[in-house]
């Protein structure tokens, strides 16, 4: 084989190892703040992002699972579990800061809010921009979820595709509810994964390198 042809083929095999280094997606566990101040009516905001209520937990690293827990709606202790607060009292922005860069963050996974039969105080819509920096959003759009069953029933995770890359932060704002005169959250994750090239494609890149330097060197 010609010294170009093996340098050709080096780096081919390099580069195509580092196109398949992205990792798999997992969970993404947020830390949740808010802009103009929050006043729950029932609850705690940590609770959003803490696995309480959770049939089995959303551990943050962890693989995302083929079939989502299930949340217990506060098992009739609605503040066990939940935040509620009045609605037209909200804060103007939650931000969920996702611990840092991610190179691809593929859904928003949401537990609506729901008390034994009553539905209405679950999110129906938001708008979600994002951010690498935490200071300048952009993608700005409108997300909408679904009501949950009710009639006590075990809350269903809902996954909306949010498709975004190179982002750390997700903020909302604008939250609308399916029509009650309070509004809620159960449970927060995100699913995405970061692009980091595996040791064995970090040599392989070095080798292609080495070869370039042999081949031109011999010329």
């Amino acid at each position: 084989m010609k010294a170009k042809q093996l340098q050709t083929h080096i780096i081919a095999a390099a580069f195509i190892c580092l196109a398949g280094s992205a990792q798999a997606a997992v969970i993404i566990t947020p830390d949740l703040s808010t802009v103009g101040g929050f006043a729950a009516q029932a609850g705690d905001i940590l609770y959003v992002t803490d696995d309480s209520g959770l049939s089995s937990a959303l551990a943050d690293g962890a693989a995302v699972p083929a079939t989502l827990p299930t949340h217990d709606g506060g098992a009739g202790a609605y503040g066990s579990s939940m935040v509620r607060w009045f609605n037209g009292q909200q804060p103007t922005e939650f931000i969920f800061d996702l611990g840092s860069s991610f190179a691809e963050v593929d859904d928003l996974i949401l537990f609506n809010y729901q008390e034994g039969a009553i539905v209405d105080r679950g999110i129906s819509s938001v708008t979600a921009s994002y951010s690498d920096d935490g200071i300048t959003y952009s993608g700005a759009e409108s997300l909408s979820f679904a009501a949950t069953s009710g009639s006590g029933n075990p809350i269903v995770g809902e996954t909306i595709s949010i498709a975004q890359t190179n982002i750390q932060y997700v903020k909302f704002t604008n939250l609308v509810n399916h029509g009650g005169s309070l509004i809620g959250l159960a449970e927060v994750r995100f699913t995405g994964s970061s692009v980091i090239p595996e040791p064995a494609s970090l040599v392989l890149v070095l080798v292609a390198a080495g070869g370039f330097l042999v081949c031109r060197r011999r010329k």
